[in-house]
């Protein structure tokens, strides 16, 4: 009896073990108050330029003072809440979005989103995690992959691609009916500002005669 209580709290200890080891790291969960995450993407060294993280420039960095982080740039805004998973750990949802765009370049302007948000979760974890921000990572989503899509649904490249394909039967046949129009356009006479001051012609001298 006393070995089989024995035997059970052992395979107890041991799936508990298990359990706890096996359970999979969330990417989007970091091992610090949360607290102390606001404060660190509030003040990040976040880069801008061509490899940096906003393309645009640098952004300016805001909050609500506990659980709303942005990082705004010249047309995109990254939103970060914060959630307690408990007093030591925290789990970021990220998100962005551009503001101001047509109708017409809304599925570019998806797609830049989600490309943004790719460099931004690399951002976020370099500056989480104490180390240089990695523009290879960035670029090709390597960190973001681990972490839960965004809120928002984000155009891919391919669906650029095959939206402007789509649109470039209806292109040509608005460049043509513009250059039909253009050429039944009658020339417009040169405005006549009025008449001209022309010299005569100047009359050739003749030689004097002599008298007879």
């Amino acid at each position: 009896m006393v070995r089989l209580l024995i035997g059970t709290a052992l395979a107890g200890v041991f799936a508990g073990a298990f359990l706890m080891f096996s359970k999979p790291h969330q990417a989007d969960v970091y091992a610090m108050p949360m607290a102390t995450v606001y404060d660190k993407l509030t003040h990040a060294s976040v880069t801008g330029g061509e490899h940096g993280v906003f393309h645009q420039g640098v952004p300016t960095m805001t909050g609500n003072g506990s659980d709303l982080v942005s990082w705004v740039g010249k047309a995109t805004t990254c939103t970060f809440r914060l959630t307690p998973v408990d007093a030591q750990s925290t789990k970021i949802a990220a998100s962005c979005n551009q503001s101001g765009v047509d109708a017409e370049n809304a599925d570019v302007s998806s797609w830049a989103s989600g490309e943004l948000r790719k460099r931004v979760i690399e951002a976020v974890d370099a500056t989480l995690t104490g180390r240089p921000y990695n523009p290879d990572r960035a670029e090709e989503g390597i960190t973001a992959s681990n972490w839960p899509a965004d809120t928002v649904d984000h155009a891919s490249a391919m669906d650029v691609v095959d939206n402007h394909t789509k649109k470039l039967p209806d292109n040509m046949k608005q460049m043509e009916q513009a250059q039909q129009m253009s050429a039944n356009v009658p020339d417009q006479p040169a405005p006549n500002d009025g008449p001209q001051n022309v010299d005569p012609p100047a009359n050739d001298p003749q030689p004097a005669q002599n008298a007879q």
